[in-house]
């Protein structure tokens, strides 16, 4: 039931999610048209008399504020009065624009910075971030002293009112001494396109006014340029694909929740363990919560997510930083070491197989013979119970022994032969057993063997004649019948028993207790329904269980033993901070481990998100991450 509501709540998201897709689709636009005030045209300074900011962190020559702009502007202007021309008039990108717009003129020619020359021929950049142009001198050597303005408007507008300008002021990035200078342009929130995406795909748009599977709809990038100077001012007009954050986004989430639903799917059909759905995708063949598969989900679903966002806003595949690199090596290490880590210990307990072609180690020679057989002194007997004990057969007698296999069966009496063995148990690895399920005022009869992998020794001399004592419950109530083990354990630790209702009982009562164990009866609490879920068990356990039913009159006598098997073990969320088997003890390895790992993973989503690029990890936390990934990988082969 767990794991069909988690089925139909993530397939109502998807639902959710191609709903909020199809509505932005519908839209004209990806945002609402608004007031952009005009900023003031950037003059250019001579480069004998410019003086460029500082470098920023993304490597650029940053002005700074509107101060500093104000400043170069009166620069530019005092040199245009040195050279004689005096001051000029700003540039207007609001206007009329040329017929046919060149890319420059005969003296400079204007290109969108850092477009790849195998990149298609239009750059995308989103709504409120900033492009990047240069202005290049034809002939090489410094550049006149101009203005500068830009102007952004859909591709396909007509009206001179359609023209939007920059938002901010221009950022001067870089100024190069050979003939050019590069600006940045914050593209204004233009108003919505004029054709929504599905008149794009029955074409009912212009096919040079849309981009990308027709999603980028295509705004003309204006710019102008006022001089003195003897040369043409500049006018041209390159095209700009302006994609949504929002939209981005979207999709960025779609990709992770397919990727999502088909890794938990798969999971589903492999019966991996557990029905959290993001434990499942972590869990390990023990079902514990794998901390090291944790982490490689994290970054690979991250940088997968980032790849998908980067390329729905600029039409390019993210630079993968070499600090996101060496997180990724460090992940995998980590995984890798923890596989192997539980390689070797199922191999130490003779689990797993190997799965390499390995020689096969010679089957050792069977066990001598059990010694000293008999029942356990100072132990009352029950009426449907005998407990018995018994010694390990001499080394010098054969092999190694694994197990032993305790066998019963009825005594000759009264002229009754004996009858057939009946195993008790093949799998007790101690010396002693309580056979169970035998009959009142019946005289047994004994024997064991112990065995390996390679063979089963002789069985001791025959115990005989052992009587189980008279019947406690002959005036009892007949017992309960009809007692199952119903549905599969999900959970791995209960076991949900039903039984056929008695009449007149007040309630029921449940025994339980690890199969081929000497480990007393365990009660559970008095039940009134013909059914109940038994908590609290090991995973991967036979038990053997039996039901009483009490009545004003008394109880009633044991139903017949009846064995069930819990389920694997479903992961849970502490284990990625406690380790496997010390379950009241937090692992401050694991906890240091997945502290720093969230951190990073953190500051480099944000990263992305603001700057549209996964981020150089600092060399620090890249040492810090790799000592704890090495603690946490060298602690799981330290015993405890």
């Amino acid at each position: 039931m767990g794991g069909s509501m988690i089925w139909r709540l993530a397939f109502l998201i998807c639902h959710v999610k191609l709903g909020l897709l199809a509505l932005f689709l519908t839209w004209p636009g990806f945002a609402t048209a608004a007031d952009n005030p005009p900023a003031p045209p950037v003059t250019t300074p001579s480069p004998a008399t410019a003086k460029p900011a500082p470098a920023t962190a993304a490597g650029t020559m940053d002005q700074g504020n509107t101060k500093d702009q104000a400043d170069s502007q009166d620069q530019g202007n005092r040199q245009a009065q040195a050279n004689g021309g005096g001051s000029f008039p700003d540039p207007d990108c609001t206007g009329d624009t040329p017929k046919v717009p060149p890319r420059g003129n005969q003296v400079l020619r204007v290109a969108l910075s850092d477009l790849p020359s195998s990149s298609r021929g239009t750059i995308w950049q989103p709504r409120g971030d900033e492009v990047n142009f240069t202005i290049t001198s034809v002939k090489g050597g410094a550049l006149d002293p101009m203005k500068v303005a830009v102007c952004f408007r859909w591709r396909g507008g007509t009206r001179t009112s359609d023209w939007m300008p920059s938002p901010t002021p221009l950022r001067t990035i870089k100024i190069d001494s050979s003939g050019s200078i590069t600006y940045a342009a914050r593209v204004p929130n233009l108003p919505d396109a004029a054709t929504n995406w599905f008149a794009r795909v029955l074409g009912q748009a212009g096919q040079d006014e849309y981009a990308g599977l027709w999603i980028v709809p295509i705004a003309e990038f204006r710019t102008v340029a006022t001089t003195n100077a003897d040369w043409k001012n500049l006018d041209t007009i390159l095209p700009l694909g302006v994609t949504s954050i929002s939209f981005a986004t979207i999709v960025a989430i779609l990709g992770l929740v397919i990727a999502w639903l088909v890794l938990y799917r798969y999971g589903r059909s492999r019966n991996v363990p557990g029905n959290d759905p993001v434990l499942k995708l972590i869990s390990s063949r023990a079902g514990f919560a794998s901390l090291s598969q944790l982490q490689i989900l994290m970054w690979s679903f991250l940088v997968g997510a980032s790849a998908i966002y980067v390329m729905a806003l600029s039409g390019e595949l993210i630079p993968i930083s070499s600090g996101t690199l060496v997180l990724l090596g460090i992940a995998g290490v980590a995984t890798v070491g923890s596989k192997l880590q539980s390689h070797v210990s199922d191999q130490a307990a003779g689990g797993a197989a190997t799965g390499t072609a390995t020689p096969t180690p010679a089957a050792p020679t069977a066990p001598g013979t059990v010694e000293g057989l008999h029942v356990a002194p100072g132990v009352v007997q029950t009426d449907r119970e005998v407990q018995l004990k018994w010694s390990k057969p001499k080394p010098r007698d054969g092999g190694p022994v694994d197990r032993y296999v305790v066998q019963y069966r009825t005594a000759a009496a009264g002229g009754k032969p004996t009858g057939q063995w009946i195993t008790a148990s093949d799998t007790v690895t101690a010396t002693a057993l309580t056979v169970v399920g035998l009959e009142p005022a019946t005289a047994y009869e004994f024997q064991v063997a112990a065995a390996n992998t390679g063979d089963t020794g002789p069985f001791s001399p025959i115990l005989g004649s052992v009587p189980t004592a008279e019947d406690s419950t002959a005036a009892a109530p007949p017992p309960v019948k009809d007692v199952a083990v119903e549905g599969p354990d999900t959970d791995g630790t209960v076991l949900n028993v039903t039984w056929t209702g008695v009449s007149n009982a007040q309630n029921y009562i449940v025994q339980y207790r690890l199969h081929d164990s000497d480990e007393l009866w365990r009660n559970s609490q008095p039940q009134t329904r013909n059914a109940m879920t038994i908590a609290g068990l090991i995973p991967n356990s036979n038990y053997d269980l039996r039901v009483a039913a009490q009545m004003a009159t008394g109880q009633s006598k044991w139903s017949s033993l009846l064995s069930g098997r819990t389920g694997p073990r479903r992961p849970l969320w502490s284990d990625l901070v406690v380790t496997p088997g010390t379950a009241n003890t937090v692992d401050i390895a694991r906890v240091q481990m997945l502290f720093f790992t969230v951190v990073t993973a953190l500051f480099v989503a944000m990263k992305v998100l603001t700057s549209y690029q996964i981020p150089e990890i600092p060399e620090g936390f890249l040492l810090l991450l790799g000592i704890s990934n090495g603690v946490y990988l060298t602690s799981k082969f330290i015993p405890d």
